[in-house]
């Protein structure tokens, strides 16, 4: 998403006027907002997508406010058709608080936007390295850069901010982006205020992001004294599942698919013409998949993929 983008979604929020309650929202929670996420049985069902879709509606019963910036940078916000007075009119209510749905805007904003947490040393040498304004010279890079330039960590060592990893690059491009949506001045400040507000942004988006995956896991997986180390690490379970698919899609025995893998065999595999590893493995990514699909979505998949191997086989063949 561009930057343009960003303050267009942000700024079409207070565009949006009253419309009538969508009858779904009604319907849907009744007297609880809450009982959606527990009220199916439906196995996987993605609730909370749902929820982001109702939610949208009803942002637009709202009633608008409107941002009332001061001197000191402070924001407050004015609400003219508050509730009704004595006197037969509106009340005009003051908050010195965002509207809620702003804020879950920027949340959500923030967590699609940033594909991992910034990490602060390596922004911040990036940010001492500049020699004119950070917002100038950050633009001029991002424009030069492609999504499939990598880097790696030892290449950031020293603080140059070209080989800068692209995550972290559009961590900067988005805290540069927050910046000037709500400071339309920032390009103007001198450049060592500019590096501070960004990478004090940086560093808040990292707390905020940390935080909401610290939630996720304490309600998923949490103890009563706190959340445990991970049991499965990502990494292993796409091994574990590309070992899977190539023993239901291409049809591999286990031995292949421990050489395709790079696994070692043990001398009762080789006795055996077998490979318990890969076998495990196999059987590993089977559950994975048959938990996020179901027994019958599973099977269903490995056969879609089996077609799309036979299509593009086809095609070669040509």
């Amino acid at each position: 998403m561009s930057s343009r983008l960003y303050c267009r979604t942000l700024c079409c929020m207070s565009e949006v006027g009253p419309t009538s309650q969508p009858n779904s929202y009604t319907e849907l929670f009744c007297d609880d907002d809450l009982a959606f996420l527990l009220g199916s049985d439906e196995p996987n069902s993605p609730h909370i997508g749902v929820l982001t879709k109702i939610w949208r509606e009803e942002r637009q019963n709202e009633r608008p406010q409107y941002p009332a910036r001061l001197d000191s940078g402070q924001v407050l916000w004015i609400r003219p058709d508050g509730d009704r007075t004595e006197e037969g009119y509106r009340n005009i209510d003051v908050f010195d608080k965002p509207p809620r749905s702003y804020e879950a805007v920027l949340a959500a904003l923030t967590l699609l936007e940033v594909e991992s947490p910034p990490v602060r040393w390596q922004l911040q040498n990036a940010l001492e390295s500049l020699k004119s304004p950070p917002a100038e010279e950050l633009d001029s890079h991002v424009d030069s850069r492609t999504e499939d330039d990598t880097f790696g960590a030892e290449q950031t060592q020293g603080g140059d901010f070209q080989s800068l990893p692209v995550d972290q690059l559009r961590a900067l491009k988005y805290a540069l982006t927050l910046l000037r949506y709500y400071r339309p001045n920032f390009d103007r400040l001198p450049s060592n205020e500019q590096r501070h507000l960004i990478l004090g942004t940086c560093i808040r988006i990292h707390d905020f992001m940390e935080s909401l995956h610290s939630l996720m896991a304490s309600v998923e997986y949490g103890t009563p004294s706190g959340n445990p180390n991970k049991i499965v690490d990502a990494r292993f379970a796409t091994r574990d599942i590309k070992a899977s698919l190539l023993k239901d899609v291409d049809g591999l025995s286990y031995p292949e698919v421990g050489r395709r893998l790079g696994l070692t065999r043990s001398w009762h595999d080789e006795n055996k013409n077998d490979h318990e590893g890969a076998r495990r493995m196999v059987r590993r990514g089977r559950e994975y998949l048959k938990r996020a699909l179901g027994e019958d979505g599973w099977r269903q998949q490995i056969e879609a993929m089996k077609a799309e191997s036979e299509e593009h086989r086809a095609r070669q063949g040509e």
